[in-house]
């Protein structure tokens, strides 16, 4: 924290891909090398078990990627033009916003380098200090000059994360600069209600664009849900950024929405249920609750549901997830709780604060973190999980007592139409 005597020094947040060494830690220490912070950078080489003596080498390396090479070329010019006076550099994030991160973002200052949560810390990422070299309340002073770069590949779920945390750092930083790639500036300039003003500069490859003066920033949706971005979102999901507005519906009697299919042929195989098998499971409670189909994939929703013989029990709304974000979201917001295996389903419901229970396998992605029967990433989102590997019938038993215990008691349910 800020104390009496201690200067304004610059601050830069560097994504980490924008190094493309295969080793995070060396990558982090190349950066760290470039900006003349020799002692952090000789702990990431550290921690990488890379000599000192390497770097040395940052310049003469040839880089896989050249376009990253020239966007780091580019961030460095930058840093120096913008922020370099006499600051130097003050901390380092690792700026790829997924499902279970988004909690930090409530506050900057809890902001960290998460380098390894994915693969090391999953378990215990809530400890956000956790085999982490630096934390933003040690080296980011309040009120000191920030510049934020991003990767090229950033999708619409990461900038809708960012969008809100920038304004909890416009409450820190006065003056903020942000490195983006030119294809981001769109989407970028879209997520806030005043246009962003652009710096005329750009590197000769035309790969960064600068933006500053968030003086007066307002979001456009200050209540929009915070969705990951590596799950499958496609680009339409844009409009969110300005136009996003729902509000929740609610039934007579509760509205339950269903997932229980995934095209992911890397996944499918193991989170998948068979469409009888759920609606087994339901049948105790089919009579009291009005079912919606939530599969994206209308069509193939309407061909499983007519195979299994239950579309008089289960509606197929006209909304299509693959093509109608906004109306996708508000259909999950007008149920009264989501039952479904691990698909972009959960993400959302949890988003948007929906009650939800996640049919899981045994070994859950990384995405899922929290324990055994809560996520941690989204307090909505409570687990179902297989005792044994592929075998449902514990998770699918508890079902119906399990949305019992959340749902008030209603009347039976008349079938549906349509």
């Amino acid at each position: 924290m800020l104390k009496a005597g201690d200067s304004l020094r610059p601050a830069v947040l560097l994504s980490r891909n924008l190094t493309p060494d295969p080793n995070p830690n060396y990558r982090t220490g190349m950066c760290l090398a470039r900006l003349g912070q020799a002692p952090l950078a000789e702990a990431f080489f550290r921690k990488a078990d890379v000599p000192w003596k390497r770097r040395g080498q940052v310049r003469q390396q040839r880089l896989v990627n050249l376009q990253t090479s020239a966007q780091l070329d580019c961030l460095l010019e930058v840093s120096d033009r913008i922020l370099a006076a006499d600051g130097g550099f003050a901390a380092y994030a690792d700026l790829d916003p997924t499902a279970w991160t988004c909690r930090l973002a409530a506050d900057p200052r809890d902001v960290v380098s998460w380098h390894a949560y994915r693969r090391r810390f999953a378990a215990d990422w809530a400890d956000p200090r956790l085999g982490v070299l630096l934390s933003a309340p040690d080296a980011v002073l309040p009120g000191a000059p920030l510049l934020i770069a991003f990767e090229e590949n950033y999708g619409v779920g990461n900038m809708i994360f960012f969008s809100r945390w920038l304004a909890g750092l416009r409450r820190f930083h006065e003056k903020i600069t942000i490195a983006l790639p030119v294809r981001l500036r769109k989407l970028f300039d879209s997520a806030f209600a005043s246009a962003a003003r652009f710096v005329p500069y750009e590197d000769p490859d035309g790969l960064l664009a600068i933006v500053q003066d968030f003086e007066g920033l307002k979001l456009a949706a200050p209540d929009l849900p915070i969705l990951a971005g590596r799950y499958g979102f496609a680009p339409t999901m844009a409009p969110l950024f300005v136009t996003y507005g729902v509000s929740r519906r609610r039934e007579p009697r509760p509205r339950i929405g269903l997932g229980w299919w995934t095209p992911n042929p890397r996944s499918s195989q193991k989170r998948n249920i068979g469409l009888d098998e759920v609606w087994r499971a339901l049948e105790p409670v089919a009579e009291e609750i009005t079912f919606v189909s939530l599969q994206p994939q209308r069509d193939e929703a309407i061909a499983q549901i007519e195979a299994a013989g239950l579309r008089d029990r289960i509606a197929v709304p006209d909304t299509d997830g693959l093509s109608d974000y906004l109306g996708y979201v508000d259909l999950i917001r007008s149920c009264t709780m989501v039952v479904s295996i691990d698909s972009s389903i959960p993400f959302f419901a949890g988003a948007c604060g929906v009650p939800t229970l996640l049919l899981q396998p045994l070994a859950s992605p990384y995405g899922w973190t929290g324990g055994y029967t809560r996520s941690d990433s989204f307090s909505s989102v409570s687990y179902l999980r297989q005792v044994e590997p592929g075998d449902w019938r514990i998770p699918l038993a508890r079902l119906a007592d399990e949305i019992r215990a959340r749902l008030p008691a209603t009347g039976p349910a008349a079938a549906i139409e349509g």
